[in-house]
């Protein structure tokens, strides 16, 4: 390892180090802080619901937004007045496809990718995108569907 002014520099990723843990001892923080029934402010999560919540901070982070992550997340600003046309749709499908392959690929399969507008969003009723997703998770081999809004 080299030192910087910030400390040592890892040679290997961290990504790369995470990945060599057994899955039994991977976890995860859970979406929202104190959501967790014995009053904990950082509750652990794994399975399904590390999936959920993992899937729920992609659609909720704009592209460039995360310190350390500038690729996590979507940039909707590209697609704000675009038509929603054939080549938009399969433009954010495979914004969608390369952000599941770079941060979950080791966690779920993707079957399908459904791209629709809708009037009512979650953000004051505003016009949004909806992007279903179905899965399957690899370690349990169970199918899961995931709606988020961008």
């Amino acid at each position: 390892m080299s030192l910087n002014i910030y400390g040592q520099i890892p040679k290997r990723t961290v990504a790369s180090r995470v990945l060599e843990f057994p899955r039994s001892r991977r976890l995860g923080l859970r979406f929202f802080p104190g959501s967790d029934d014995d009053g904990s402010v950082f509750s652990q999560n794994s399975g399904r619901d590390q999936i959920q919540d993992g899937l729920d901070q992609l659609f909720g982070t704009n592209g460039g937004e995360r310190l350390m992550m500038p690729d996590f997340g979507f940039d909707v600003a590209k697609y704000l007045f675009d038509p929603l046309d054939e080549a938009t749709v399969y433009q954010i499908k495979v914004d969608v496809q390369n952000q599941l392959e770079t941060y979950f690929a080791d966690l779920v399969e993707v079957l399908h990718i459904t791209v629709k507008l809708t009037d009512k969003g979650k953000y004051k009723g505003m016009p949004a995108i909806l992007v279903v997703l179905s899965l399957r998770i690899l370690e349990t081999q169970e199918n899961m569907d995931f709606t988020g809004e961008l």
